[in-house]
């Protein structure tokens, strides 16, 4: 079972955004806590400086460093721009043109221009989707994200990623693909039994 898209910008955005939301948590609760710090910084260093200006009639050097810490902060805070994201999707020749995956029981392909790889399932880290995409994530910073919209149906993606999954599932446990391909067979063992 294979599929073919053309990667654009918008979809590698898509990717990114969705990423920082569901597998980057803790990077938000982070820089919070470092701003918080140096926001402190920054209002300690502009007192001083506001201070002696008031006290002596001449600035203290406590405010350059002050306003280059409000600049740091601020950049750490805001998000990756659409901009920047872009940027270094275009310096990467293999992202954003036509891509074909293919799935088969013993491994996930994905052929570009510029190069063709090959996936064991049991490396796969995850299998997830939302409503535009299916993301299939190689390690913890990778994955193939598939829109939708190379499918001819709903129906057809769907259809797709659970195949996928049902490969995935078969190379965790050991167990063979069937030939049909609609459950692992022979099932599992149960525990107790």
């Amino acid at each position: 079972m294979h599929v073919t898209y053309e990667l654009t910008p918008e979809d590698y955005c898509h990717f990114s955004s969705y990423y920082r939301r569901h597998k980057y948590p803790i990077r938000p609760l982070m820089l919070f806590a470092l701003s918080g710090v140096l926001g402190s910084l920054f209002l300690a260093g502009t007192w001083v400086a506001v201070e002696t200006w008031l006290n002596f009639g001449r600035m203290s050097g406590t405010l350059l460093p002050s306003l280059l810490i409000l600049l740091f902060v601020t950049v750490l805070i805001l998000p990756p721009t659409k901009a920047r994201i872009l940027k270094f999707a275009r310096r990467q020749p293999g992202l954003l043109c036509e891509h074909t995956v293919d799935i088969s029981p013993e491994w996930l392909s994905e052929k570009t221009h510029v190069n063709e790889s090959k996936t064991a399932w049991s490396t796969m880290k995850s299998l997830e989707e939302d409503p535009e995409y299916l993301f299939l994530f190689v390690d913890r910073l990778v994955a193939h994200a598939i829109p939708k919209r190379a499918f001819s149906s709903p129906h057809e993606a769907e259809a797709f990623l659970r195949t996928a999954r049902l490969y995935w599932e078969a190379a965790k446990t050991g167990q063979p693909v069937p030939k049909d391909g609609t459950a692992i067979w022979p099932p599992p063992p149960r525990i107790g039994a």
